[in-house]
């Protein structure tokens, strides 16, 4: 009855939670080291500690 409709439906649900999960992870990271923000863009190696 539901089968395939179902299981694309589903799927669709996972990779957007999994996505939206990523996005904010990735969120909090870059806010937790937002105090090296300007070590991000150097060139070469850096002088990170």
């Amino acid at each position: 009855m539901l089968g395939q409709r179902c299981h694309h439906g589903a799927t669709g649900a996972v990779l957007t939670t999994v996505g939206t999960v990523g996005i904010v992870l990735g969120g909090v990271l870059m806010a937790h080291d937002w105090k090296d923000r300007e070590m991000w863009f150097e060139r070469g190696w850096g002088n990170q500690p």
